[in-house]
């Protein structure tokens, strides 16, 4: 699933945890900051509860908690109007 996460200054690059309160749930298989869009992005395998849009969880990014939230769409183009032929 595609997620936004809450960075400050580090972003998911892949093999983060992905936690709930204190149990493992998932791991990052990658994760950017997306420069058009001016958030920081990540791509995750979680348990199929925590993949619904909108729920939430925490990302383990160098020893610091933080928050992501699953998005529905695409963060860019999320109408694939800009699709490539």
């Amino acid at each position: 699933m595609y997620a936004e996460l809450k960075a400050t200054d580090t972003d998911a690059r892949g093999g983060e945890p992905a936690l709930h309160r204190e149990r493992c749930i998932g791991v990052t298989t990658s994760g950017a900051f997306g420069h058009r869009v001016k958030k920081s992005l990540l791509f995750a395998c979680v348990e199929p509860q925590f993949a619904t849009p909108g729920s939430m969880f925490d990302v383990l990014v160098q020893s610091d908690r933080r928050e992501a939230t699953v998005l529905a769409h695409s963060a860019y183009d999320p109408e694939n109007l800009r699709m490539r032929t």
